[in-house]
């Protein structure tokens, strides 16, 4: 076995013709949570309220078209 091959996720399915795979669990615990916001929503919270909860660290938030007052 190659070293590309032991770091690769994907494995040789030989001649089989379909594969089924399940999933599970509440994601990887980065970025927006799709229920979570939509609770929030629910809940009376603004599209603001709501991107500040999940994206504290990313600053201010600039509405689509808003100018930024900091260059890049």
């Amino acid at each position: 076995e190659t070293e590309e091959e032991k770091n690769s996720s994907i494995t040789e399915l030989g001649g089989l013709k379909s594969v089924r795979l399940f999933g599970g669990g509440y994601g990887h615990g980065i970025g927006m949570s799709q229920c979570g916001a939509a609770q929030m929503a629910q809940e009376g919270a603004d599209y603001q309220e709501i991107l500040l909860f999940y994206y504290q660290e990313s600053g201010k938030i600039h509405e689509v078209g808003e100018e930024s007052s900091s260059a890049g």
